[in-house]
């Protein structure tokens, strides 16, 4: 039984994206993939999204190509809760596995209405752990790993692993 689901998602998941695509959604996936019924696919303005084969997208992401484009591998992974928005371009390479709860992001607010973008690349084999924030203009080598809660603002070498310290008060404020 518990396959049969599984099945009826896979089949209803492709559907919905065929469907956004005839309707003008611009997003290219590949014939074999886990998309979730509840995964979110947005594309505006010429935006571009596009899934390898052998992808898995959990429910309650999102994916947003305003403008940009958004390339995900093939054998990729996006946890449940996860952000990916693109208002230049962000490219995950093959075999990438990002946790729940994180955040991609290629732009800022510029203060004046508008923003400024640098574009984004997660190497393949990359691991990036929940709750974490990728800013723009990062460059996150081939194997790297972040571990979780990371806010990443810098380009990260590849097979280097990457956590960041909590702070914890002595007294409360």
């Amino acid at each position: 039984m518990k396959y049969i689901r599984i099945a009826i998602s896979m089949t209803a998941s492709t559907i919905k994206l065929w469907i956004k695509r005839i309707l003008g959604c611009r997003v290219k996936f590949g014939w074999i993939n886990l998309i979730s019924p509840f995964a979110y696919i947005y594309t505006e303005g010429g935006g571009r999204v596009s899934v390898g084969n052998k992808s898995g997208i959990s429910g309650g992401v999102e994916i947003k190509a305003k403008h940009g484009c958004v390339s995900i591998g093939n054998g990729c992974f996006i946890n449940r809760g996860s952000m990916v928005v693109a208002h230049e371009r962000i490219d995950i390479e093959d075999n990438v596995t990002i946790g729940p709860g994180t955040y991609i992001y290629d732009h800022d607010h510029d203060g004046c209405g508008g923003y400024t973008t640098k574009p984004i690349r997660l190497g393949k084999g990359a691991w990036i752990g929940a709750n974490c924030v990728i800013l723009k203009g990062v460059r996150i080598g081939e194997g790297a790993v972040i571990a979780a809660g990371g806010v990443i603002n810098k380009d990260v070498p590849p097979k280097t692993v990457v956590y960041q310290k909590r702070q914890t008060l002595e007294k409360p404020i």
